[in-house]
């Protein structure tokens, strides 16, 4: 069905955010997604840097929108690329259609390779990807603790000692930190060699508060780990906590954890979500261990650009 004549064309904020909008809640209502994206919603995910958006439209109406994609440069060497089709209007060649053009777009921003994530309960888009030739490349898992959970209190190994980087206040300590404990975890910039600067850290950094980031030193008085957390009314967040490679036999991701879920809770009950990139299953049974149940799982794909669509 290749040769339906799909309108696949750049997105126009000025004139398409009604359109999108409701291609969005149609989305969700087909997902049993109980809480719709808004027009704010809509507007502040468009307002994310170094992003290219394709929408399509319908052959007998322009004006409707029945699939979108997109990429976001996540360094000079990567783009993560996401493409939906409206239910109604899957099976007909649109995705294929879409995707290609994203990718050609990524070819011509002089990208390496671009990352997708499906489900894990999603066969079909894994098999979409899958004969589009991308391989499997990670995970991604999003946890959630109820605020009633019981936080014991972290036990260390001997010799290692936790503080915040309000007390370290070093960025670029902070940076090689990062660098170790994520090069070699799927889903960081840190994947790619240069692909965060220093600048790029300041940055990051201004939307943390410094008393929630957590630095973890050996015995040896080197980092051995990290982990960020953050909080609002609704609920706290724990993002990516991480280990140098060297560090990680000593189980070190449970007290990790449990720190940050004491300063959550000194601030007040309420739900934590805990966000992994890159983790393993064992990891994973760990935060699992401490009363977190799986909320979100989806399987990575990459596709370098040096080989043919």
């Amino acid at each position: 069905m290749d040769n339906i004549p799909f309108l696949i064309r750049k997105l126009d904020p000025a004139h398409d955010i009604p359109a999108l909008l409701r291609f969005y809640n149609a989305m969700e209502a087909a997902e049993g997604d109980p809480e719709p994206t808004t027009e704010a919603m809509l507007r502040a995910r468009l307002a994310w840097p170094r992003q290219h958006w394709l929408v399509a439209a319908a052959p007998d109406d322009p004006a409707a929108l029945i699939g979108r994609g997109f990429t976001v440069a996540q360094t000079s060497e990567r783009l993560h690329l996401y493409v939906f089709v409206h239910p109604a209007w899957r099976r007909q060649g649109l995705g294929s259609r879409l995707l290609a053009a994203l990718l050609e777009h990524a070819r011509l921003a002089g990208a390496g390779h671009v990352n997708v994530q499906v489900p894990e309960h999603d066969p079909a888009g894994r098999a979409f990807l899958a004969r589009h030739g991308f391989r499997r490349a990670g995970d991604f898992w999003m946890l959630d603790a109820p605020a009633e959970t019981v936080v014991p209190a972290p036990e260390w190994p001997a010799g290692y000692r936790l503080r915040t980087h309000a007390e370290v206040q070093d960025l670029a300590l902070l940076d090689d930190t990062c660098q170790r404990c994520y090069h070699d975890l799927w889903g960081h910039s840190e994947n790619t060699p240069g692909g965060v600067s220093l600048e790029d850290r300041a940055r990051y950094q201004s939307h943390w508060d410094p008393e929630a980031v957590f630095m973890l030193f050996g015995p040896d008085g080197q980092a051995a780990g990290i982990c960020f957390t953050e909080e609002d009314e609704a609920r706290g967040t724990i993002d990516s906590p991480g280990v140098v490679p060297e560090h990680r036999a000593r189980q070190l991701h449970r007290p990790l954890v449990l720190a940050a879920l004491a300063w959550l809770r000194r601030r007040g009950p309420r739900p934590v979500h805990l966000l992994s990139w890159g983790d393993d299953e064992r990891t994973v049974g760990v935060y699992r261990s401490l009363g977190f149940g799986l909320a979100q799982h989806e399987v990575a794909y990459r596709f370098d650009l040096h080989a043919p669509v």
